[in-house]
């Protein structure tokens, strides 16, 4: 079976590149660009898993080689990014390190013969457990370069994160440039403890997220000064104006992460607790105008289709009438009454209603295709879940617009 979850990954990644190199293309900094070879090379790794997949391209020599040759540069480029915005004399240095270590290891390692052959039985069970048995058919020298970067790397991405909040408070993005740095270690840490091989991609996943979750929220703070040597790059407050392709990319975000929760939450719960699709949707409807929430749904509803072929058609359907029926009710209800004031009230009725009505439309469809028996108590679990869900989305939705509505429309 194919897991689709490296693709999700790639797809935000690859979101998130481009986002980098549109940054540095009008501003031209160094850090910048360093941060976009190093996504790039974070998206071609996340392809590549995708590609490894036995039912797709499968494993070979020439594909593990150019994944495992490329961990290193990647997280020790984004951490020189850190330590460039930090101190740009010594981030420069740093960064000459860092590239001659990539070059020995990439030449290194390309001239060495690997052979991946007793690691064949692994990718069959996993992409994960493949890649981590192939990774042995390295030398031990190439192994500990590898991790001497991405130790570094790490470090520096984390420990400079934290700092800059520590600086400036109100700098909150950085923790979740702290989050996307740590997601890779904890994924690795609960493989071990679970040996369940998807855990470590869906941290992957969520490390991806979190990370450009963080840039797209370091937008809205104004460079007030140059940045002097042996500190952080200090910002003012004042908001900006989020681009509207900046909008679209959260909305590609919103998109991954409602696949990651439909895609792994049990039946019936899928089908009735969806508070992350109901907060999500309602985002997506107040950030882009009109049909931003059935964007977003149409997103996810792509995503987890590829994740079940069989029902590919019905999973789009919903997912689409899922975010017409919220995009409709907002408009019908007049819960927006301007581009940043909602009223509370009708606007988490209107997530409710339609988180409702999709939750026991979906449920009622898995019994009419036999997937699942009639049972009237799952029927009023599915009923009030989705009531609950849709309050609890709808009223987290009013919060959060509150307070970030002036960074969207200032």
């Amino acid at each position: 079976m194919i897991n689709f979850i490296p693709l999700a990954t790639t797809l935000v990644s690859g979101a998130f590149t481009v986002l980098l190199w549109i940054q540095y293309a009008r501003r031209q900094r160094l850090h910048q660009l360093v941060w976009t070879v190093a996504m790039a090379l974070f998206t071609l790794g996340a392809a590549l898993e995708f590609a490894m997949n036995p039912a797709v391209l499968g494993p070979s020599e020439f594909l593990m080689r150019l994944y495992y040759l490329t961990i290193g540069p990647q997280v020790s480029l984004l951490g020189t990014g850190v330590l460039l915005l930090m101190s740009p004399k010594w981030g420069r240095r740093a960064l000459w390190i860092v590239v001659a270590l990539s070059v020995v290891s990439v030449v290194w390692g390309s001239l060495i013969p690997i052979d991946i052959s007793a690691a064949e039985k692994s990718f069959q069970l996993s992409v994960v457990f493949g890649i981590n048995a192939a990774t042995h058919s390295f030398p031990s020298s190439i192994r500990l370069l590898t991790a001497a970067l991405n130790i570094y790397g790490a470090a520096t991405l984390i420990g400079g994160s934290l700092l800059s909040f520590a600086l400036d408070r109100h700098r909150t993005y950085s923790l979740l440039i702290v989050a996307g740095g740590l997601s890779n270690a904890v994924g690795g840490t609960l493989l071990g403890i679970f040996g369940n091989p998807d855990i470590f991609l869906e941290f992957e996943l969520l490390g991806a997220i979190a990370l450009f979750a963080g840039f797209l929220m370091s937008y809205r703070f104004k460079s007030t000064a140059p940045t002097p040597p042996m500190s952080v790059d200090i910002h003012s407050r004042a908001p900006a104006r989020v681009p509207v392709s900046r909008r679209y990319a959260l909305a590609a975000i919103f998109g991954a992460v409602i696949f990651t929760s439909k895609v792994f939450a049990p039946t019936p719960m899928k089908d009735s607790f969806i508070v992350i699709q109901a907060l999500l949707l309602g985002l997506g409807a107040l950030i882009l105008t009109p049909l931003g929430g059935t964007l977003v749904a149409t997103i996810g509803g792509l995503l987890t289709a590829s994740f079940n072929p069989q029902l590919a058609v019905f999973t789009i359907l919903f997912a689409v009438i899922y975010g017409l029926l919220i995009d409709g009710l907002i408009w019908a209800m007049k819960a927006r009454a301007s581009e940043t004031e909602i009223n509370a009230h009708r606007f988490a009725l209107a997530v409710t209603v339609s988180t409702a009505i999709i939750g026991f439309v979906a449920y009622g469809t898995t019994i009419a295709l036999g997937l699942l028996p009639g049972n009237l108590p799952a029927e009023v679990f599915i009923l009030v879940g989705g009531i609950v869900s849709g309050l609890i989305g709808g009223y987290l939705d009013v919060i959060i617009w509150r307070r970030a509505a002036k960074y969207f429309f200032a």
